[in-house]
């Protein structure tokens, strides 16, 4: 289990803040433990990298393709 909660506030343009990163693991933990596969917003190929190690499955981005 993953345990811990999830704001309800957001964290609009802090998107690299601990509690953000935090809030991000948790999700695709209990993504992943729920049996699903995580997408995330990933801005940089460097994002994709941390966020394919940390289990996302499905990448959204802005760079051009």
């Amino acid at each position: 289990m993953c345990g811990g909660s999830f704001p309800l506030h957001g964290f609009r343009q802090q998107l690299e803040s601990p509690e953000a990163e935090a809030a991000i693991q948790r999700a695709l933990c209990a993504i992943r433990d729920a049996g699903n596969c995580g997408s995330v917003i990933a801005l940089t190929l460097e994002d994709e990298d941390k966020y394919d190690q940390r289990g996302a499955r499905y990448f959204a981005g802005t760079r051009p393709a």
